[in-house]
């Protein structure tokens, strides 16, 4: 969850904005009509509640108003951080935030010039991204400097601190491997979950693109205005991709995602968020129809994100961030049993969950090594893609950074093979 912390607590709203306009005609409304206080005011809102889209709209109008305005350009840079996801263009209003900073930032008030010293975080972990380490190492340790004690994001610049250190060595180390960017099949959406056929001729994916049809459309995700996420199939044949498909069982409304697939093609696992919670679902392909179903484990109030099979189709692992493990989303295992039920799942060891959140875990064809993500002290930013094999006494080894380039400051997530 990105954080935004509002020093000032006491709310003293016009009638007008009594509610908070958190629809995109309501807010294209405020940013036509409304005064200075009240844009301030309705970006505060916006952004603590993490309708960041929404707000960077209404941040580019304050920033008409005033574009040398340090409060100004920190909402903006913040938005092109972590709603657009560009590092580039944050980092250009972060620069001129930082000119003026504030431990008494006022976020709700239009005659507050500075910005908070946050912006030195957020300035460098745009840095971060962007590969300039030790000027990022730098500002992260201005941020402690000039934050409270009691503030969050203390602990996540000193791990910044630390994957800036890995990532240092790690470009220092680079691998002799290429990483190509699949043109053909990514859009300007989000594409992710890659999931390759054993044979290499079958490319599953998730995406959030636009239907032909523009039928999800209407059911865009408020807060990021991103479509619900789909599953996607492509074949290759006369050395390309061929246009993806879409799967039977997408919905327009709901979010869809295929995580894995049995050696025989005919049993999969998804990802849907039709229970409300997310959860995992088994689905059974006959004669070209699915059936899905789903399996006690998964039937909880939690959040499970990402599902694999072993090959033999016995063995599953999957992430949740349920109680009882380590902290934040953790691995888990469940087995089989003699009536084919799935056995209670549990977490596994500190070789491979963190504090942090491990996600997406992927098992090779011979059981022998656990592929997955985890953003803790090991990466080198974001999420990074790690593995660990198993010892002779079925217990997972130490994990290892795959390395760059590989892995890079961005998250990086979902390894198959």
């Amino acid at each position: 969850m990105v954080k935004f912390y509002l020093y000032i607590v006491t709310l003293l709203l016009l009638p007008f904005y009594s509610n908070s306009q958190n629809t995109l005609n309501e807010v294209e409304e405020v940013i036509s009509k409304g005064n200075e206080i009240q844009l301030v005011k309705e970006n505060s809102k916006l952004t603590q509640e993490e309708f960041l889209y929404l707000a960077d709209k209404v941040a580019d109008r304050l920033l008409e108003i005033n574009p040398n305005s340090s409060n100004y350009n920190y909402r903006k840079g913040f938005t092109a951080l972590h709603s657009q996801m560009d590092p580039i263009l944050a980092k250009k209003h972060f620069e001129k935030a930082i000119v003026l900073t504030s431990s008494n930032y006022d976020a709700f008030s239009k005659n507050e010039p500075s910005a908070p010293h946050d912006a030195f975080f957020h300035l460098a972990d745009c840095l971060h991204k962007l590969g300039d380490f030790d000027k990022a190492i730098e500002l992260f340790n201005k941020y402690k400097e000039l934050s409270r004690e009691e503030s969050e994001l203390i602990a996540d610049a000193n791990l910044h601190i630390i994957q800036c250190e890995n990532a240092k060595k790690a470009y220092a180390e680079k691998g002799s491997y290429i990483v190509n960017n699949l043109n053909s099949l990514n859009t300007q959406y989000a594409d992710f979950v890659p999931l390759i056929s054993l044979d290499g001729a079958v490319l599953n994916f998730t995406s959030r693109r636009l239907w032909e049809n523009k039928a999800n459309d209407a059911y865009r995700e408020r807060k990021r205005n991103e479509m619900p996420d789909d599953s996607y199939s492509s074949n290759f044949s006369s050395n390309a991709w061929s246009s993806p498909k879409p799967a039977s069982f997408n919905t327009a409304k709901l979010s869809e995602s295929f995580l894995a697939q049995s050696m025989n093609e005919r049993e999969i696992i998804i990802y849907s968020d039709s229970t409300g919670y997310g959860d995992v679902f088994f689905g059974v392909i006959e004669k070209s129809e699915l059936s899905l179903t789903t399996d006690s484990i998964f039937v909880s109030d939690y959040w499970e994100t990402h599902a694999t099979f072993s090959s033999d189709g016995n063995t599953l692992y999957f992430t949740t961030d349920k109680l009882g493990g380590i902290g934040g989303r953790d691995i888990y295992i469940s087995t089989k049993n003699s009536s084919g039920k799935w056995a209670s799942p549990v977490a596994l060891g500190i070789n491979v969950n963190t504090i942090y959140d491990e996600e997406a875990p992927f098992l090779s064809y011979n059981g022998q090594i656990l592929y997955f993500a985890s953003n803790g002290p090991k990466s080198i930013g974001g999420y990074d893609v790690m593995y660990s094999k198993m010892n002779e006494d079925k217990t997972w080894g130490p994990s290892q950074n795959m390395g760059y380039p590989f892995n890079s400051p961005y998250d990086d997530v979902f390894y198959s093979t």
